[in-house]
């Protein structure tokens, strides 16, 4: 993925391929306190096929990544 926006309150980030473009917010708020957006734009049939199987992980995949991230000190 592609940063395309970094200030101390938010990073951008996002990726476009041939079957999906995929963007990514993670805003900070007060407190250490967090929100991490996503939005998917599916452009063929495997795009789609694949949100289908990925979506019910989702949620777990974004937290894991998101932890991966702080103790590899690349958030703080």
């Amino acid at each position: 993925m592609t940063i395309l926006k970094a200030t101390s309150e938010e990073v951008i980030v996002g990726s476009e391929e041939r079957h999906m473009a995929v963007w990514l917010s993670l805003q900070k708020h007060p407190d250490n306190l967090y929100t991490l957006s996503t939005r998917v734009n599916l452009h063929t049939g495997i795009g789609r096929a694949y949100m289908q199987v990925i979506k019910p992980f989702h949620c777990k995949i974004a937290v894991y990544s998101i932890e991966s991230a702080f103790k590899a000190g690349r958030l703080s």
